[in-house]
């Protein structure tokens, strides 16, 4: 049995009302199929974008851990103390109680120049006295040196300190050198900086 070919000339009002129902509700169809492709796109993209964010934000918490536990100082790792230079060595430069607060502070990038600074004075001014009492017998004189020692040998402690928290080994590791050759009784922090010096041997 064959298949009726619908004739729009033969059919009545009410076949031709049903088929043109019908092609309407095709040409709907079609119109909305058009329609929802790009906004199906779109979605996707504003997925995808989504989805890429939430990747990097999830990288960024895994390696930014690791990042902060690599850029631990040997100073931290040894709990070794920050430093404090007494005023009482010398109460008349400002500069001492301002580096201390500084080094309080973290700021060891500012700390740094003003430490470098003191203790190029200081060590100008030791030899000055040094230089003096070979020339005359001064107890006075030898009285203020051995202060001044005192206070240089924080100051190179401070510096020592400072320099490694900056990251500056080689800096530090001669520094290091220098503050073990002083008297016992001048270096404090002498089994500090001996484990100080074997920490950044390898930096």
């Amino acid at each position: 049995m064959e298949a009726e070919v619908y004739n729009p000339a033969s059919a009545d009002s009410l076949e031709r009302l049903i088929v043109a129902r019908l092609g309407e509700r095709q040409q709907k169809i079609e119109r909305m199929a058009e329609w929802e492709r790009p906004q199906r796109s779109v979605w996707l993209r504003h997925v995808t974008v989504a989805m890429a964010v939430a990747a990097m934000v999830a990288v960024a918490f895994i390696v930014w851990p690791t990042a902060q536990q690599t850029a631990v100082s040997p100073i931290d790792e040894l709990g070794i103390e920050a430093p404090y230079i007494s005023r009482e060595y010398r109460a008349a430069i400002p500069e001492i109680g301002e580096i201390n607060q500084l080094i309080a502070a973290h700021n060891y990038a500012d700390a740094l120049p003003k430490l470098e600074q003191a203790l190029e004075q200081s060590d100008r001014e030791i030899a000055e006295m040094e230089q003096g009492l070979t020339y005359m017998d001064d107890d006075e004189l030898a009285y203020v040196m051995e202060m001044e020692q005192n206070y240089n040998g924080e100051l190179r402690w401070a510096y020592i300190y400072v320099l490694v928290q900056e990251g500056q080994h080689g800096d530090a590791r001669a520094q290091i050198k220098q503050y073990l050759k002083l008297p016992k009784h001048l270096c404090s922090h002498r089994d500090e900086a001996k484990e100080l010096k074997n920490a950044i041997k390898e930096k």
